[in-house]
């Protein structure tokens, strides 16, 4: 069997792969039954893994322009149609097509018009999607993880989202933020690597069609480089789950049984490195408040700012700021391309061979 390429190779040829997707999809969509998303309407995003993901980010984008969408993980899909539920549309994502939990899912759903993302033309997926419209990927060569398969998802969706007018940033401005983001980033990828090496686990937060970024990359990072890594929602994150961060309080007065002021130790340029959780932030709102806080409790925090605008640095080394304007979903092409960056070097720093499981599972696919 010929070796797949590494996640570095993938991630610096992705762009002509995605260029690519984007011509097949819009040749595919000019060709399909005219599709329209209509505000008031019910959306329903079927996947599994990281293509459930980018579902995320779709339906985060959808909902504010009115289409009642919603990200199903694909048996609770299945579940939902076997209890009676229904949909105006159903969006079902796989790449290969043999992902047995969307299989399920489809041969499942009730009335309502079906659109399949995939690569997989011929797949048991599209053959349980009689009569739907199928949005190729253009036969995708990707790493022993998700990579140029997620960015190619993602302007499939662009090119998805522009044929039922609902408009979430043209495949041409994916392509333009994923291409940036590797030049202005890539530089830089080396020390990233060397910084999230250093910690035992990693939260990583965003909002919005961010949280749909946060829980693609923590699935990134752990399964290319066993760092164990969680999304959260930056407003449930406000509520509670930073609290296991920084350094700790210590009990000054065991009579009252009350924790003391915490002491936070100065940290010395050449001091050594202290393993312990960091922060990952997607976003230059709120997020911009967070991470000065975090940083101030000693938090080793990362933050990654993209959108319709450039967004200014805020001084620390640790804030990266695309400077090309990245609206609608070129936001999660920039995040993504980050994220790539660094799993690329962390995990061959780490000496972890992307795709060679440790847990194998013999019924996720239909076909080994």
């Amino acid at each position: 069997m010929t070796p797949k390429p590494t996640i570095s190779q993938v991630t610096e040829s992705q762009f002509a792969q995605m260029r690519h997707t984007a011509e097949v999809a819009d040749d595919a969509l000019a060709a399909a039954t005219p599709l329209a998303w209509r505000p008031g309407q019910s959306l329903w995003v079927i996947a599994i893994g990281a293509a459930s993901h980018a579902g995320q980010i779709l339906v985060e984008s959808l909902r504010p322009r009115g289409v009642a969408a919603i990200n199903l993980e694909a048996l609770a899909a299945r579940d939902a149609a076997l209890a009676g539920l229904t949909a105006d549309h159903y969006v079902l994502i796989s790449q290969s097509g043999n992902s047995t939990e969307p299989l399920a899912a489809a041969q499942a759903l009730g009335p309502g018009q079906r659109i399949v993302i995939t690569d997989g033309a011929t797949s048991p997926l599209v053959e349980a999607c009689p009569g739907a419209a199928i949005v190729p990927l253009g036969g995708v060569i990707d790493a022993g993880v998700y990579v140029s398969g997620y960015s190619c998802t993602l302007v499939a969706m662009a090119a998805l989202a522009e044929t039922c007018a609902m408009s979430l940033g043209h495949p041409v401005e994916l392509m333009a933020a994923a291409e940036r983001t590797y030049a202005q980033f890539g530089p830089a990828a080396p020390y990233l690597a060397e910084t999230l090496d250093a910690m035992t686990a990693l939260d990583i937060v965003g909002h919005g069609p961010d949280y749909g970024a946060a829980q693609a990359a923590a699935l990134l990072l752990r399964e290319a480089c066993a760092l164990p890594a969680a999304p959260h929602h930056l407003r449930q994150y406000l509520h509670g789950p930073m609290e296991s961060l920084g350094s700790r309080p210590w009990n000054t007065s065991a009579s009252d049984g009350h924790w003391g002021q915490a002491t936070l130790p100065i940290v010395m340029p050449g001091d050594p490195v202290v393993p312990q959780p960091g922060v990952l932030l997607f976003g230059d709102a709120r997020e911009r408040t967070l991470a000065a806080q975090l940083r101030a409790a000693f938090v080793p925090t990362l933050r990654f700012a993209a959108g319709p605008t450039p967004a200014p640095p805020d001084g620390d080394p640790l804030t990266f700021c695309l400077d090309l304007p990245a609206p609608g979903l070129a936001t999660a092409a920039a995040q993504a391309v980050f994220t790539q960056l660094i799993a690329s070097h962390l995990s061959t720093h780490r000496h972890i061979n992307p795709g060679a499981w440790r847990f194998p599972q013999p019924d996720t696919k239909t076909t080994p």
